[in-house]
């Protein structure tokens, strides 16, 4: 929670091992034995809830899934502790009595070691694509990257031993720029939401650049914003808005859809959701 700087590093293809870092509110040290219990940590009160979500997971199951099949560790530090505090999990269980004390900054990392490493016939399986999973780790990132520029938040993808590189890196630039920003309007208006309109154009400013440092430069001069929003009659509650970039048909002619989609700040995938946006966006770009 309230993380501006997300990490990702990769080793064997996420198989061998995954940290994911961040300097967020970290967690504190009564509630690590529980990171790892089902639905302990569900951010979800009620289906209201489901509106105002502001973290990435809500059900609280992650973390659990993934000690079931995996040597997982936590390693975190609350701005209120003098120091931080680590524990592992084996089968959704701490592996120590107590959260062991240790030196690090306030934040939180997760490390996830010999994935599937109790299901040899699942590791056997996924050998053949390791290259393909990578992929879909970098794409993941990347597209919350582009989400959350517009917030200030910075994301890194990089991987570690054959081949190592960093695929994704956007935590310098217009996007620590608007993060400052953003923090400065907060301490004037103590909003949460500061309004504010150089604020706004230069978050649509971070969100456009993002987009053409993860997807191609080229894309500068040809990307479109656009607005719709939708009330419901009276007397109902049901609203829509949305908004994005689309790139112009010029651009789009001869180039594979790339759609990003999220709703209410979470990352879908909807081959149905797609079809409707490509044909529309064919009968737009025949109408120009």
């Amino acid at each position: 929670a309230k993380a501006t700087d997300i990490r990702v590093r990769i080793e064997g293809h996420g198989y061998s091992k995954i940290v994911i870092s961040d300097n967020g509110c970290g967690i504190p040290k009564s509630d690590l034995a529980l990171a790892a219990v089902r639905h302990a940590t569900s951010k979800l009160r009620s289906v209201d809830d489901f509106e105002t979500l502001q973290s990435f997971g809500f059900r609280g199951e992650a973390l659990a899934s993934v000690s079931m099949v995996s040597r997982l560790s936590i390693h975190s530090r609350t701005d209120k502790s003098p120091v931080g505090f680590s524990l592992s999990y084996l089968d959704g269980t701490p592996t120590m009595p107590q959260p062991k004390p240790m030196a690090r900054k306030v934040g939180t990392t997760v490390t996830v070691e010999d994935l599937f490493y109790n299901l040899p016939n699942r590791q056997k399986r996924n050998a053949s694509a390791t290259r393909e999973e990578y992929s879909k780790i970098v794409q993941v990132v990347q597209n919350y990257a582009v989400l959350y520029a517009s917030q200030g938040v910075g994301f890194v993808c990089e991987k570690r031993g054959n081949k190592a590189g960093v695929d994704v890196n956007t935590t310098s630039g217009i996007v620590h720029s608007t993060r400052q920003a953003i923090e400065r309007a907060r301490e004037q208006n103590k909003q949460q939401a500061p309004d504010d309109a150089a604020l706004k154009e230069l978050q649509a400013r971070a969100t456009k650049e993002v987009i053409c440092q993860l997807y191609g430069s080229s894309l500068k001069s040809q990307l479109q914003s656009f607005c719709f929003s939708w009330q419901g009659k009276q007397g109902d509650d049901a609203s829509l808005e949305c908004t994005g970039y689309i790139s112009s048909p010029s651009y789009a002619g001869s180039k594979k859809t790339n759609l990003i989609l999220f709703v209410n700040q979470r990352l879908v995938e909807s081959r149905q959701i797609q079809r409707k946006l490509e044909e529309v966006y064919g009968d737009f770009s025949k109408n120009r």
